[in-house]
């Protein structure tokens, strides 16, 4: 997750640093990645930007293939907690997989309030 975030601020980051006007949220879809790489004057930087939205792709599969595999053991062992923190609004799959490991057990915490704290 951090690479694939690294890899969306670079482009952003890049692109407030030569002051031009915001690419937008959307980057994350192949359609919308067009001319991105195209914006900047100086020679290096469109190659960079080019290599950091080509590698994306290939961080997606690679987390979604981990996701998967994790989410099939979880739905093995701890079906009801992670059913359980799915449920949380804006949790998705891997928010909820790092969830249910980093708690371990949910039974340590009777409350909500508990196991925000």
């Amino acid at each position: 997750m951090r690479n694939r975030a690294e890899l969306w601020a670079h482009g952003h980051n890049t692109n407030r640093q030569y002051h031009l006007p915001e690419i937008g949220t959307q980057s994350a879809y192949k359609a919308n990645r067009a001319g991105v790489a195209d914006r900047f004057a100086e020679p290096a930087v469109p190659k960079s930007i080019a290599v950091a939205l080509a590698l994306r792709p290939y961080d997606d599969q690679l987390l979604g293939n981990v996701a998967l595999a994790l989410g099939k053991a979880a739905k093995h062992h701890d079906a009801h907690p992670l059913y359980l923190l799915q449920t949380v609004p804006g949790s998705g799959t891997i928010l909820s997989l790092v969830l249910l490991y980093d708690m371990h057990d949910m039974d340590r915490c009777p409350t909500g309030q508990d196991c925000v704290s």
